[in-house]
């Protein structure tokens, strides 16, 4: 069982093939963040994929979390 938390991780500290999973208890996973290289984040929100650096990434999740509540799990890519 993955553990999900309201606390937002740095995505500086994610590896690479980390998947971040952000969203709500009550609508689920909203949008996902794979860490493709140590600048290089893949925002994926319902299979439209953009290819982000991590400042614009963080701003994006910051964004919304500013606006819900927001909890966050993390998984690797394979899993």
């Amino acid at each position: 069982m993955v553990e999900k938390t309201t606390v937002r991780p740095k995505i500086q500290d994610l590896k690479i093939g980390d998947v971040l999973h952000v969203g709500t208890e009550e609508k689920g996973e909203i949008f996902k963040v794979t860490k493709l290289g140590e600048n290089t984040f893949i925002y994926d929100q319902g299979g439209d994929l953009k290819e982000y650096g991590r400042s614009v990434m963080a701003k994006n999740i910051f964004g919304f979390a500013e606006k819900y509540k927001a909890v966050y799990w993390i998984t690797r890519e394979n899993e």
